[in-house]
């Protein structure tokens, strides 16, 4: 049985003061929320890592969540739990189609998580052998727009 718990709901934006961001540089105390402990594994013994800075849509994470689910649902008598560490803090706009240039930016179409490199953005802790999870996770990849390293904790 597959049990998802999310720290966060993926689509419950933060409140913001302002929602269009024009810069991809945040404050101080945004990047030590997002990026505080997240090197290390914090709530499961399995974690994927980024190898490189991307920008990652809630479609491609949720997608990926789909992917390792369906997998993991193959190990009926084994709990899993699955932890997702990503942050979605930047929007992006996009103007209705037909509209003339100018006259300011569009309408928010979307929010992006900032994945850095060597942060670990999703966490398993289950009973199934490490090897099966990193075969999962490697078919699962190639939904990323990104290159991933495999953490195990030492047992």
């Amino acid at each position: 049985m597959v049990y998802f718990r999310l720290k966060f709901d993926l689509l419950n934006i933060m409140n913001l003061q302002f929602k269009k961001v024009f810069k991809l540089t945040l404050d101080k105390k945004t990047y030590t929320i997002i990026l505080k402990n997240s090197r290390s594994l914090k709530y499961g013994n399995f974690g994927i890592q980024s190898k490189n800075w991307s920008l990652v849509t809630y479609s491609q994470i949720n997608s990926f969540r789909i992917k390792i689910s369906r997998y993991l649902k193959k190990f009926e008598n084994l709990k899993s739990k699955m932890y997702i560490r990503v942050f979605f803090i930047r929007s992006f706009t996009q103007k209705p189609k037909l509209t003339r240039m100018g006259k300011g930016s569009g309408s928010i179409k979307g929010w992006l998580g900032v994945i850095k490199p060597g942060m670990i953005f999703l966490e398993l802790n289950s009973t199934i052998p490490s090897y099966f999870l990193r075969e999962i996770c490697i078919k699962a990849s190639h939904l990323l727009s990104m290159n991933v390293n495999f953490i195990y904790l030492k047992e």
